[in-house]
């Protein structure tokens, strides 16, 4: 654990220290620019958990993002393997910092139909927080925070004392992604 913490904290000191350096060399994130995404997560504390996104935005006003997302969940839990997909809508604002690293914060708000609960469906509210790295004018790389709720458990939160998975109505996971703008 401390060797991951160590060499995370060395590569964003790293890509800190160059964004800092290269300013001047803004990305461009203006009206009218489009993009596309990939992120995804993976834990494996109670058991394997993997989580893929697909989206795909368009800049309305300068720095501010309107978008859809597509992603797909599975996870193992005492009920079996839980899967999910998910379709939603996502709106996100992007900070000039004038460097090459861009904080942005976010929300979302997404429906999703899962194989466990057989409910026909289930809303999740998200909020996110995140940065990204431009390696060009127009490929990213970065990583985001979000924090889900849904109407229903829907998310493995851990094991109690007979190992048994429990279920819970809130995530918090940070996911990597890429990203392109054109």
């Amino acid at each position: 654990m401390f060797h991951r913490t160590a060499c995370l904290v060395a590569a964003s000191c790293f890509l800190v220290f160059h964004a800092v350096r290269s300013s001047g060399q803004t990305p461009v994130l203006q009206a009218g620019t489009k993009e596309l995404s990939v992120a995804g997560a993976v834990n494996d504390s109670d058991g394997l958990a993997l989580y893929l996104q697909v989206g795909a935005g368009y800049f309305f006003f300068d720095r501010t993002e309107l978008g859809v997302v597509g992603s797909y969940s599975r996870a193992d839990s005492f009920i079996g393997t839980w899967e999910a997909l998910t379709l939603g809508l996502f709106a996100e604002y992007s900070f000039d910092l004038q460097t090459l690293l861009v904080p942005f914060v976010g929300i979302g708000m997404s429906y999703s139909d899962d194989n466990i609960q057989g409910s026909g469906g289930i809303l999740v509210a998200s909020t996110s927080t995140g940065a990204r790295y431009f390696l060009s004018d127009n490929v990213a790389l970065g990583g985001n925070l979000q924090f889900s709720v849904a109407n229903e458990d829907m998310y493995v939160s851990g094991t109690d004392p007979e190992g048994f998975s429990l279920m819970d109505n809130t995530d918090l996971a940070f996911m990597m992604e890429t990203r392109v703008f054109f």
